[in-house]
């Protein structure tokens, strides 16, 4: 019996390899707490792949940590357990000719050579799919469809691994890149199950069947993003010396009425002004006194 505390931070995978006689039986005891949540029991047989994986966040049960606790049963028999935990559970990719263009880390469990036969299988099954689905006759590729496609299949064999260790989904952007090389959807061509719009993708990565590059873009050149920050600036800088020369006339334009009030004569708040406004108003006050005695002898005439 052995007993081990396991939590969603990171992945986990704990071997059990046979080392000695026919065949040992696994129980997996998973509690949380007091409950036992679930129970697996399984067999293991000598040199083959014995392990209990949890490779994503979901194959956890709560967020919180749970305990696991294995029985394993056998008559005459040697066995060892082991685990790894994280980024141990993952690899830097390292392959020649097909799928040689990953160069992150994946998921290191399981058969790499045989993951490389299932991925190129996968790769015929594709091209095939679309180049003669619909057609009375199979229709030639371009380079550019067939590496969306060798993408798409090794991206769905190899996972690539984020930095807690967890594989990672497959990338929204590999789907997508597949019909624009392509010029068909999976629809097209029966493969409904790999659709863009199913839950098996990642809009963001870390996703998997994707090189990103500076920009995010999936396999972009990184200049995208450069271009449109080079762009922004240039505007950014224009619209800056804009902004300053307004600021310089306006200051200019302030300084100049200043000077041209301190200069008038006729300004309001001078002397000349002041003058000028107090003979105004004793005029205006003549003329109201001689339109009165007009209007007083026109009266008396009457």
């Amino acid at each position: 019996v052995r007993g081990e505390s396991i939590s969603n931070d990171r992945s986990l995978v704990i071997e059990i390899q046979l080392r000695r006689g026919l065949v040992v039986t696994v129980h997996s005891l998973r509690f949380f707490g007091c409950a036992l949540i679930k129970e697996t029991v399984f067999e293991c047989f000598p040199d083959q792949l014995c392990d209990i994986t949890f490779s994503r966040p979901y194959d956890f049960a709560s967020n919180i940590s749970e305990e696991i606790i294995l029985v394993v049963n056998g008559i005459d028999v040697e066995y060892s357990i082991s685990s790894t935990t994280g980024m141990a559970n993952c690899v830097e990719a390292s392959f020649d000719g097909f799928c040689s263009w990953i160069n992150f880390p994946i998921w290191k469990h399981g058969n790499l050579k045989n993951k490389i036969q299932i991925a190129q299988s996968r790769f015929d099954q594709l091209v095939e799919a679309f180049s003669c689905s619909g057609y009375c006759q199979c229709q030639p590729l371009s380079k550019d469809c067939k590496f969306a496609l060798e993408q798409f299949a090794c991206g769905e064999t190899f996972s690539t691994c984020d930095n807690s260790g967890f594989e990672t989904r497959m990338c929204l952007q590999s789907c997508i890149n597949v019909q624009m090389k392509c010029g068909r959807n999976f629809s097209d061509v029966g493969l409904d199950s790999l659709s863009c719009y199913e839950i098996m993708y990642d809009s963001f990565p870390p996703c998997s069947g994707c090189i990103f590059d500076r920009c995010g873009i999936c396999n972009g050149d990184g200049t995208s993003c450069v271009s449109v920050i080079s762009n922004f600036s240039a505007i950014g800088v224009a619209f800056i010396v804009i902004v300053l020369i307004i600021v310089v006339l306006m200051g200019i334009f302030v300084v100049c009425l200043a000077r041209n009030s301190r200069s008038n004569p006729f300004t309001e708040g001078s002397s000349i002004f002041n003058d000028q406004l107090v003979e105004l108003e004793e005029y205006n006050s003549e003329s109201d006194v001689e339109s009165n005695e007009n209007n007083l002898n026109d009266d008396l005439l009457e």
